[in-house]
């Protein structure tokens, strides 16, 4: 009896560990996927309903293209006639291989006729039926579906070119890519086992749990490739150490006045080791209040401990390779590592005001880099050889002061920030709790652009996406459960309406700005007459 009671209790933690760690979303990805963009079409519809859509003017334009076939009119008229399930979820992927690479579309079908109806609509499709499913292909595309599934796969080989064996190699000669074989290619992910599917991965499920109206997943070993086409340098540094176990994703929330992103950040176990002993502290805000400026329009705040860079140089084999190379410049690695604790500010501000009336006026924005010291004879090292190598100009101007090293354009700026003279920083209590972080002033950004553009149309959408955007922030950078941990905030200026709906107004604006613009119209200067002579002003 006891041995029954067992037997039961472990099938039921075996299912709890199974139900733990799958996913419905990823059953037809490959594990090798580089990139996956998933879509809560039910969430997303509930923040701008197709109503509201139907009133863009985007869509309008759409529906009176003369080009557009009467059943995809139908359909745009009223998606639930298209025969996919519009409140369910759908994924778009990319995958490289040998190949050069694919993409594909997921959607949830709701009724297989409907589909085909639609489908059969564009008659540059070539539509068949087998077994249970109907396949449509054209060149370098197929679509296949059942009653339950559709796929479409998009034959991508220029994937190739982009590959870093073609990037790292020499050789300009052309590849000659095979044709893929898209029956086969489409099939395979309708028998995909689920084992080799992103179903089973720990952290994909993971991800798919987060509640959210979009998910992105990024897979950088799949992205980059095989490191061995690094050729001769493959045996010398170990990059797969970089790239192994290495994934981003990103969970995006459309919320009222607002886009939200939960980003991770993972890594290979012996980088994880690294990352977790040399994680600093929070970033020091008073660098941030001493910048000498409240009109702030970029800043980048970091906090680590330096030698974390020594251990990631041994991990990937690289000592040898910087070793010699920073011995040219009569520094060394522990110069490097040593010269500051670790606290980090880049800021950029006090941008210039726009002068339409000059095309080539340079007038450029403030930057201040500061650091803080741990060696001060490390720093004067380091601060030689800049010196050295780029001169002290106008446009670079290095102090020091006590533990503060600053690097600027503006000399009287510099005097001001070592000198502690606070301004206001209304933003700084986003980072708080964050060892790394960032923050752009969108609006102050976009307000100070020059506008060269005397049409009407164009003059309106101009000021309208100034009236639009507010402000960037990413905050956090701690290290947990295997990951580097972000949270990311666009901020638009209208607070009360949800940012799906605004930005689908963006949109529409933009339409009817290319529908009522002026065309530019060049001035063409006639040819002189082929008997006219030059004449050539004395000197």
């Amino acid at each position: 009896m006891k041995f029954k009671f067992s037997l039961v209790l472990l099938a039921f933690v075996c299912l709890l560990a199974s139900c733990k760690k799958s996913n419905v979303q990823g059953r037809y990805i490959p594990k090798e996927a580089a990139f996956v963009l998933h879509f809560d079409a039910g969430s997303l519809l509930s923040k701008l309903t197709w109503e509201e859509i139907k009133q863009g003017a985007a869509y309008k334009k759409a529906m009176s293209d003369s080009t557009m076939p009467s059943s995809v009119k139908t359909i745009l008229e009223n998606p639930e006639e298209s025969g996919f399930d519009i409140k369910k979820d759908g994924l778009f992927f990319l995958t490289k291989d040998s190949m050069g690479g694919y993409i594909a579309l997921q959607l949830p079908v709701s009724d297989e006729a409907k589909v085909k109806t639609l489908v059969e609509s564009n008659k540059d499709l070539k539509v068949s039926s087998e077994k249970d499913f109907t396949i449509a292909t054209a060149e370098r595309i197929i679509m296949k579906w059942n009653k339950s599934m559709f796929i479409m796969v998009v034959d991508v080989p220029e994937i190739a070119e982009m590959s870093n064996n073609d990037f790292m190699s020499d050789d300009d000669t052309e590849t000659t890519v095979t044709p893929r074989d898209l029956a086969k290619q489409v099939q395979f992910l309708f028998d995909l086992k689920e084992n080799e599917s992103l179903a089973t991965d720990d952290k994909f499920s993971k991800l798919m749990k987060e509640k959210g109206d979009m998910h992105v997943w990024l897979n950088n070993k799949a992205l980059v490739g095989d490191m061995s086409n690094l050729g001769p340098m493959a045996s010398m540094v170990k990059m797969d150490k970089l790239y192994e176990d290495n994934y981003q994703t990103g969970t995006i929330n459309f919320v009222d006045g607002k886009i939200d992103a939960d980003l991770k950040s993972y890594m290979s176990k012996d980088v994880a080791k690294l990352v977790k002993k040399y994680e600093g502290g929070n970033v020091d805000l008073n660098m941030l209040e001493n910048v000498p400026s409240d009109k702030i329009a970029f800043y980048m705040g970091m906090n680590f401990k330096p030698e974390f860079i020594r251990e990631l140089i041994k991990l990937t084999g690289l000592e040898g390779l910087v070793t010699m190379g920073l011995g040219m410049t009569g520094i060394n690695l522990d110069d490097i590592i040593n010269f500051s604790t670790g606290n980090f500010l880049l800021s950029i501000y006090d941008l210039p005001v726009s002068d339409t009336s000059n095309i080539a006026a340079s007038n450029d924005p403030n930057y201040l880099f500061a650091a803080e010291i741990n060696d001060k004879d490390a720093t004067n090292k380091i601060i030689g050889v800049v010196k050295k190598t780029m001169g002290e100009t106008d446009e670079m101007n290095i102090q020091i002061k006590d533990k503060q090293l600053a690097i600027s354009n503006n000399k009287n700026d510099l005097s001001r920030y070592l000198n502690s003279e606070k301004k206001d920083k209304a933003f700084a209590s986003k980072f708080k709790s964050s060892n790394y972080a960032l923050y752009a002033n969108v609006k102050y950004i976009v307000n100070t652009l020059p506008s060269f553009s005397s049409d009407s149309a164009t003059i309106v959408f101009e000021t309208y996406n100034k009236n639009f955007w507010n402000e960037v922030f990413v905050t956090g950078g701690k290290f947990s459960n295997g990951s580097f941990n972000y949270s990311g905030e666009l901020t638009m200026q209208d607070e009360k309406t949800n940012s799906l709906k605004q930005l689908y107004a963006l949109i529409n604006q933009a339409v009817i700005m290319e529908e009522n613009k002026k065309p530019y119209e060049f001035e063409i200067m006639e040819a002189a007459p082929a008997d006219s002579t030059i004449i050539v002003p004395a000197e």
